[in-house]
């Protein structure tokens, strides 16, 4: 049949679609392109853990404590992590520490302030070094 094309949701609407899941799905085809699928930041930061599906760098990004599920992009791999995130649901503290977990290390503003301070850190011992030879 002909496809249906929906319109496109507003930030608000999108995030409390996935806030009220138990788990999001992210794949990458292992022989495809390599790339990071960034719906997983956005899963972590509505509190709702991920189920993920492919190569690296996604996989251990996932794998890692509380994020979620990392499988191999298999049917039946993907159907038993959704499985078992349909049995484990977490607790609203649970979406609550790992919204802020979020928030505090993977937005762009937290990338973006350690990535400052990375490079105020290597300009200041720059700027130390060339005031002691003055």
């Amino acid at each position: 049949g002909p496809a249906t094309f929906l319109r496109r949701a507003a930030r608000g609407e999108t995030a409390a679609w996935i806030r009220g899941a138990r788990a999001t799905l992210a794949s990458m085809r292992p022989d495809g392109y390599t790339a990071f699928p960034t719906k997983m930041l956005a899963s972590l930061a509505c509190g709702t853990r991920v189920v993920y599906s492919g190569p690296e760098p996604g996989r251990s990004f996932a794998a890692a404590p509380g994020r979620g599920w990392s499988v191999d992009y298999e049917p039946a791999a993907v159907a038993s992590a959704m499985v078992a995130a349909l049995q484990s649901p977490w607790s609203e503290d649970d979406r609550v520490a790992m919204a802020s977990l979020a928030r505090d290390t993977l937005s762009l503003k937290a990338v973006g302030e350690r990535l400052v301070d990375l490079v105020g850190r290597a300009c200041g011992s720059g700027r130390r070094r060339r005031g002691r030879r003055s």
